[in-house]
This record gives C-alpha cells, structure tokens and sequence, in this order.
C-alpha cells in the first residue's frame, strides 16, 4: 500500500520530520523517543531496531521502505509487497 510520501525516495529523516511540521525536539516528545536517539538516527550514526522503525514508520506516515531510504539504506533489491 503507497502512502503519502512514497513518491519523495530521496527524502532525509529530517525531511520526513520536518515534513510533519515538527522540529526533532518536538517529534521527539510527541513520539516519546528520547531527542539524542531521534537526533542519532537523523545523523545516521545509529540506526533504529525493527520495532522502533515500525513505530517511525507509522508516525511519519510513511512505509518502510520510505523510512529505510531516508536512512541511506539500499532498498533497491527489496521487493514490493
């Protein structure tokens, strides 16, 4: 199922965010995911778990797939649903 925001493939995270009108603080505190893990995720120096991304995922309006792209990572040979 396409979302809003499948069609944006070189979106950041901070895009996605930013997209929802929030700055990282204020996603943060709606979401209830500490600041310094949002902020470590937008500066790819860590990467969320599964059950973190799902959570995003839902949050942001976006697939996964989305989400993973705008963590840099290659979803190229990922096959559609």
């Amino acid at each position: 199922m396409k979302t809003q925001h499948d069609h944006h493939t070189d979106q950041t995270l901070k895009d996605l965010i930013a997209q929802l009108g929030m700055t990282q603080r204020e996603f943060s505190q709606k979401t209830g995911i500490p600041e310094i893990t949002v902020n470590s995720w937008v500066s790819k120096k860590r990467m969320p778990k599964l059950d973190s991304a799902v959570s995003l995922a839902v949050c942001l309006n976006c697939s996964l797939k989305t989400l993973a792209k705008s963590l840099g990572i290659d979803v190229s040979n990922l096959p559609e649903d």
